[in-house]
């Protein structure tokens, strides 16, 4: 590709996540903006944009005119001065989209924290007041809100009221309150949310709902890639604009294959709508036609750990670009000999590298028709334990010191230096926590050395379901995996694993305790640890739950949480 690459252009970013620290206020420090960063990021590059979110500072913000930036993102920013408000306000009244989270403006230049906030012009600009959760209120926050009656995920940080007056419009809501609101100002938006989206995988709603977002302020993506289910398929997705024409990058880093609905945006990749073009995928035979008669739209498919690079050109024949003699055709065929190292005598296939991701990932995987898993054992009063014991890899006696040590050596230090920690006190079969019932098979499930576990039977009406577990030095807010819930008509729930909102540390309470998270502190010898049992919900409770998978978030270093027991409510 080197000489079609030679020349071409990538795309100037549209999306600014601006990361600036004004506040000098409570350690609110650029690192702490990790997970808005992480979720932006996820959710922009499967939906093909990743070409289009840049990272800014308060110097860009000060001295660049900021060219060819459509929406800038302002996490949590709890003091901004107000010229760089003033900015930022002026941003949106000249067409632009800002997009607010969490508590923003809420102490002014003399350090004066306000009772509601953002205060000045970004008060004016955002159409709504904020105010901070009480005790109680934050308690009773659900990270699950209502967006066009689909469910999305926000870990709600603040109360957003639309005073009298305002033309705000609420998009989202929680527990009947706005989590999102929507103001047009000047020629541009602002949107406010209460907290920031959690994003648990490539096709989570909540990724939709920040993509809808940037839609609105005229961020669409050139390449839209959709499954056969019309879902984003969850397939990395980049372009490049070249001389010959524009390239087009699909490729997936998993285990999954994929049949791919894929279609341009004539003008986003820099060429006539009005025309019809070829579409030569540069390592092989494949060729389509577009047009705007159809759409620019075309199919194909994608394996695992698989790579499509496309050439979308006026010109009728790939060798008019690349010469036959210099193109190199990559078979789809497992035997296929990529190169050779004649010193070594040693090949490389692409079937080998293939089946040993598969073989790492079914290795990882367990179904639970594999392992005999059991219908939920009646535990009384309602309640009902899922059949973990076909999935525990090692003994609840040792969990805290394990999970505790696979933390410790992935930060660098030795398991010689983490001690034992409490012991449990847990006996082999029913025991309660905090007054929900759990069964124990004496061992617990180790996420590190699993990626997925799938089809935990359930197949039963639910009021709730809590889940038994913890984690160990994970950073507040990070998105270690998350709980898919199946019903009986093929639609899905998915509870996200977050550290700090949903999950806490073994020997680290959240900061903030949810009604939904019940932690118990249990001392042995002097030693501590808090155990944790998150309640979910369930909105559908009409519905029949099929099964539950679990799964680890494979972009996360630390996932090393432990499960050590699912317990269902039945509804009534």
């Amino acid at each position: 590709l080197g000489q079609t690459l030679a020349g071409s252009t990538s795309p100037s970013p549209r999306v600014a996540l601006l990361l600036i620290d004004d506040s000098l206020f409570l350690n609110t420090f650029v690192s702490d903006y990790r997970p808005e960063g992480v979720n932006f990021c996820r959710a922009l590059t499967t939906r093909g944009l990743a070409d289009d979110l840049v990272m800014y500072t308060k110097y860009h913000l000060d001295e660049t005119p900021m060219d060819g930036i459509r929406s800038i993102v302002l996490p949590r920013m709890p003091r901004l001065t107000e010229d760089r408000a003033a900015k930022l306000a002026g941003f949106v009244e000249r067409g632009g989209t800002l997009i607010l989270m969490g508590p923003t403006a809420k102490i002014n230049e003399a350090f004066e924290k306000q009772a509601s906030f953002p205060y000045g012009v970004l008060g004016t600009a955002s159409g709504i007041n904020m105010n901070d959760l009480t005790p109680a209120e934050n308690s009773a926050a659900d990270i699950a809100a209502d967006w066009n009656g689909r469910t999305i995920h926000i870990d709600v940080q603040t109360k957003l009221k639309i005073p009298n007056g305002s033309k705000a419009e609420v998009i989202a809501t929680s527990g009947g309150q706005p989590v999102a609101v929507r103001n047009r100002y000047g020629k541009g938006i602002v949107y406010t949310l209460a907290g920031y989206p959690i994003v648990t995988e490539d096709s989570d709603p909540t990724g939709d709902f920040v993509a809808a977002i940037l839609a609105e302020g005229g961020v669409t993506s050139a390449v839209s890639v959709k499954s056969g289910n019309n879902s984003d398929a969850g397939v990395f997705a980049a372009y490049r604009k070249g001389p010959n024409g524009s390239l087009v990058f699909l490729i997936e880093n998993a285990n999954k294959s994929h049949e791919l609905d894929v279609t341009l945006d004539p003008v986003a990749l820099g060429l006539d709508p009005s025309k019809s073009y070829s579409v030569f995928e540069c390592f092989s035979e494949e060729a389509h036609k577009v047009s705007k008669v159809d759409g620019y739209h075309f199919s194909t498919e994608l394996e695992p750990v698989g790579v499509r690079a496309y050439l979308v050109t006026e010109k009728s024949s790939l060798d008019e670009v690349i010469p036959k003699a210099q193109r190199y055709l990559v078979p789809r065929d497992p035997d296929f000999v990529l190169f050779e190292k004649a010193a070594r005598g040693q090949r490389y296939y692409t079937g080998s590298a293939l089946q040993e991701a598969s073989a790492w990932a079914r290795g990882r995987t367990i179904d639970a028709h594999e392992v005999g898993s059991e219908s939920p054992l009646d535990l009384g009063d309602g309640f009902f334990a899922l059949d973990l014991k076909g999935f525990c890899n090692a003994p609840l006696q040792r969990m805290l010191k394990n999970i505790k040590e696979a933390a410790f050596i992935n930060y660098g230090n030795t398991a010689e230096s983490v001690e034992s920690g409490a012991s449990l006190g847990f006996k082999t079969g029913k025991n309660t926590l905090g007054g929900v019932p759990f069964l124990s098979s004496g061992r617990y499930i180790a996420m590190q050395s699993r990626s997925a576990i799938t089809s935990i039977p359930v197949n039963k009406k639910l009021a709730s379901l809590s889940f038994f577990h913890g984690a160990q030095l994970g950073q507040d807010a990070s998105t270690i995996g998350y709980y898919r819930i199946w019903y009986s008509d093929g639609s899905t729930q998915t509870v996200p694993i977050v550290v700090g909102v949903t999950l806490a540390d073994f020997d680290r309470q959240p900061r903030f305790l949810k009604k939904t998270q019940l932690v118990t502190t249990v001392t042995n010898n002097g030693k501590k640890a808090d155990l944790q049992r998150y309640d979910w919900k369930n909105p559908y409770p009409d519905k029949e739950i099929v099964s539950i998978d679990i799964s680890a978030n494979p972009t996360e270093d630390l996932r090393n949480f432990a499960i050590w027991a699912i317990t269902a409510k039945a509804h009534q």
